[in-house]
């Protein structure tokens, strides 16, 4: 055969190994621009609702990703989506572990405070209802009188407790969500002696609630509360008479521990100090602030005199401090660390000082009455001027904001010179942290 068929021969069994090789293999990953095929799968199965899928988990002993479309279980952080309008006179509640429904859940209802921080003390009381949980993690108790209610939730060994109050018509479904913290603590006199078989109790539980649940002190002052819903709430100290008692506020969220410690329970040591701005220049004013230990969680009030001094006794260590009226979260001014031999150091306050010394009072007799009239609004602000304060410069009044930016101040029935429309702009510069203006009224 000749040399130039031998290669025709060669190339055309070339070919065709290619193209059997390409038939037996499975097509690579589509190039650019190429339109990819859907895989071949099994049909569906018919799709759970997410309450039905985490009921069936739970039994397995696993966990099951929440669905992705399930946005009421799985993505939202707003409990108020598990509230409802119930019937007159019916209490709900519903129980949840994350976002998902336990069902089966045992729950029981006390229609006062009532001793059920532990197993022992829950045991010997009788509540006012009982039911358990359907598959959706909902129970009703009808026949429920306006008033405060604590409730306890019992699955699996973990229990947690909460309270409700159902003459806010808001607040008529109380949501129970396990992973929840523990409020412990020692009691003791001002001596530093034990106080045994004292009642502390735990109060403002829930949302808008003012129920409570009580727990006594053991042998050396110790108490505790387990399964403590997370939230802002109150711990109060026994005392002679129960409403003098020693109240703390305490912020926890999910499954966060407090540990409170009331009377001599330990060391204390003393701060003392002044309020100042940016400048230096003393604040005066009342006002309260919040002093918080961030590893036990415990909250005490910082209060401020008149003239801008505060002293407080506190146990040695570091020492958060925070904005107006607890308002913790949103407002933080400071981190103290008091050694054991007490501490002399001023605050400063971390937001921005508005002073406005009143040039002329116009109609009104006194800066007293002009005081009386201002109202400044603006950025998270609409509030009365505090004041009037004396200075050299003369009186004023002044406002403490957290940003920068426009202002409008008011006067009431008088009129503010250089105002628009009986309002006079205050522009607050981000680098402003102390700003000065005088105002004239006619």
């Amino acid at each position: 055969m000749r040399r130039g068929a031998w290669i025709a021969v060669g190339l055309l069994v070339l070919v065709t190994l290619v193209a059997l090789t390409a038939g037996r293999c499975g097509a690579g990953p589509p190039g650019p621009g190429a339109e990819a095929r859907a895989p071949v799968v099994a049909p569906a199965a018919t799709p759970q609702p997410a309450v039905v899928q985490a009921e069936r988990t739970a039994a397995a002993g696993a966990a099951t990703p929440a669905p992705a479309d399930a946005d009421a279980w799985s993505q939202r952080d707003d409990l108020d989506a598990f509230v409802r309008d119930e019937p007159d006179g019916t209490l709900g509640v519903v129980v949840l572990r994350g976002r998902h429904a336990v069902a089966n859940a045992r729950l029981r209802v006390w229609a006062e405070a009532a001793n059920v921080g532990n197993a022992a003390e829950t045991a010997a009381t009788t509540p006012w209802a009982e039911a358990a949980t359907d598959r959706d993690g909902r129970a009703q108790f009808p026949g429920a009188a306006a008033g405060d209610y604590v409730v306890r939730a019992d699955d699996g060994g973990e229990h947690l407790i909460a309270g409700i109050a159902t003459r806010h018509q808001s607040n008529r479904t109380l949501v129970l969500v396990y992973g929840t913290g523990t409020v412990t603590g020692r009691v003791c006199d001002a001596a530093g002696v034990a106080v045994v078989g004292g009642t502390v109790r735990l109060k403002g539980l829930g949302p808008i609630s003012h129920a409570s649940i009580t727990s006594s002190t053991d042998r050396d002052g110790s108490f505790a509360f387990a399964g403590v819903a997370a939230g802002r709430m109150y711990v109060i100290a026994p005392a002679s008479d129960e409403r003098l008692g020693e109240e703390r506020t305490i912020s926890l969220a999910a499954g966060e521990g407090a540990h409170i410690l009331f009377g001599r329970a330990g060391p204390l040591a003393n701060w003392r100090g002044r309020l100042l701005d940016a400048e230096g220049s003393v604040v005066p004013g009342r006002r309260v602030l919040t002093v918080r230990d961030g590893a036990t969680k415990d909250e005490r009030r910082l209060l401020i005199a008149a003239d801008g001094s505060f002293a407080i006794d506190l146990p040695p260590g570091a020492w958060e401090v925070h904005g107006e009226g607890g308002l913790f979260l949103g407002q933080w001014l400071s981190m103290v660390e008091l050694p054991e031999q007490g501490l002399q150091r001023d605050l400063t306050y971390s937001g921005h000082r508005l002073v406005f010394t009143i040039g002329s009072c116009g109609r009104l007799h006194d800066a007293a009455a002009v005081a009386q009239q201002l109202w400044l609004r603006g950025p998270g602000v609409s509030t009365a001027a505090e004041g009037p304060f004396a200075a050299p410069a003369g009186e004023y009044v002044q406002w403490l904001v957290q940003q920068p930016g426009s202002y409008q101040l008011e006067a009431g029935n008088a009129t503010l010179v250089g105002g628009v429309q009986g309002r006079l702009a205050v522009e607050v510069a981000a680098t402003a942290r102390v700003h000065r203006q005088t105002l004239f009224l006619q």
